[in-house]
């Protein structure tokens, strides 16, 4: 057993490692990175300097904004599986920025007067319009997260802020409206729709995108008044 003259105190592991007293307190409660020692007079936390590696990859880990639950299972992970953990995270972290970028763009039109906060009642009244159409074959960039119906609601504006950002970013504009492929939820409540944009021939398959073609069909399309803003989901 190591003994205190051959352990850091709290405070040099620390400086050493980067994390904050706070921060190393909160990991030994959690179970996250221990202590090599405690006193059980004082309660004073010593570490071995063997562990500041375990340290760095914490720090470096919760400064790409992992979450704690998350580091604890990468800390032992191989590379495989650190990569295809991380590529998730990035996903996830690119479907944030979407979200961002919205919010941003909405704070600039308050800024500049573009927009009202509220709207005046006759500019509030709303009609939706929904025509079953034909529609033809065509190539889709979509993405898919398994959730419960009960928040569709939030999960598929989600993915079409996601597959729009995606396309800005490589520069493709969308060619039709955003549309939902909405399978019917199994006996628990989960489903894993489909949602995107239609896409030029040119598009290639990236994280979190998927490029795929769907055949021609029937579908129902909604379209609104009041906001110029349309989308069409596929019934299958």
């Amino acid at each position: 057993m190591l003994g205190t003259k051959d352990l850091l105190s709290i405070g040099r592991f620390g400086r050493l490692s980067g994390l904050t007293v706070k921060a190393l307190r909160h990991y030994d409660e959690i179970g996250l990175l221990r202590p090599a020692r405690v006193d059980e007079w004082t309660g004073y936390r010593y570490y071995a300097l063997s562990q500041a590696r375990d340290a760095e990859a914490i720090r470096r880990l919760r400064s790409l904004d992992v979450p704690l639950d998350e580091v604890a299972e990468l800390l032992g992970a191989d590379d495989a599986t650190l990569r295809e953990r991380l590529a998730v995270h990035r996903a996830r972290l690119e479907g944030r920025a979407v979200e961002v970028q919205e919010i941003l763009t909405e704070l600039d039109r308050l800024i500049d007067g573009e927009e009202e906060l509220v709207t005046t009642p006759e500019r509030f009244q709303i009609r939706f319009e929904i025509d079953v159409q034909q529609t033809p074959a065509r190539r889709v960039a979509v993405v898919t997260e398994r959730a419960h119906e009960s928040t569709m609601s939030e999960v598929i504006p989600r993915q079409i802020m996601t597959v729009g950002g995606y396309s800005k970013e490589i520069g493709s504009r969308p060619l039709g409206p955003p549309f939902c492929v909405c399978p019917h939820p199994d006996s628990e409540g989960m489903l894993a729709p489909e949602t995107g944009w239609p896409v030029g021939g040119d598009v290639e398959p990236r994280p979190p995108a998927e490029v795929k073609t769907y055949p021609a069909t029937r579908a129902s399309s909604t379209s609104t008044s009041g906001r110029s803003t349309s989308s069409a989901a596929l019934t299958g």
